[in-house]
């Protein structure tokens, strides 16, 4: 495994359809460096990389929704599970939480049935307590701790469950 920062930039655009659509580039470090360390938007505009965001805006007539970098850690050497594994991204653990007044969902893709167990309705995970195995208690605590809602309220996990 070789795991390696890079940036990706990103111009998402609001299009008559009322549906998104995102431009994504990678860009080397120190320019995506520079945009992200930089205080205010007029300075990020100013940045190699914002001048180079302007430009992607200046080529659109979607609306602007958002704009920025984004830093991923990723391994160069990865591969994917073998067919024969029947790891699928419509095996997903579906997420509840809440943050604020807003009720809101997520989802992982690709579930590893032996990380989790259910409960008597055969769908439902097991979160706290009893039965809830370590990986799933962990994760909820560690959501707790970094998920935020629209308005940066805290998030609060409420339900695991399978879906496919």
């Amino acid at each position: 495994m070789a795991l390696q920062d890079v940036y990706w930039a990103k111009v998402q655009l609001g299009m008559s359809n009322r549906k998104s659509s995102t431009h994504r580039i990678r860009v080397h470090s120190a320019d995506g460096n520079a945009y992200v360390v930089a205080i205010t938007q007029a300075l990020k505009d100013a940045t190699n990389l914002g001048q180079y965001l302007l430009s992607v805006e200046d080529l659109s007539a979607g609306t602007l929704i958002s704009k920025g970098v984004e830093l991923a850690t990723e391994d160069d050497a990865a591969d994917y599970p073998a067919s024969g594994a029947k790891v699928w991204a419509f095996d997903k653990i579906s997420i509840s939480y809440h943050a604020g007044f807003d009720n809101l969902s997520c989802t992982i893709p690709g579930r590893d049935n032996s990380s989790y167990n259910v409960g008597p309705d055969g769908v439902t995970i097991l979160i706290a307590g009893a039965g809830a195995s370590t990986f799933v208690t962990d994760y909820v605590a560690r959501f707790n701790l970094v998920a935020v809602g629209k308005n940066n309220d805290d998030a609060t996990l409420d339900k695991m469950y399978i879906n496919s």
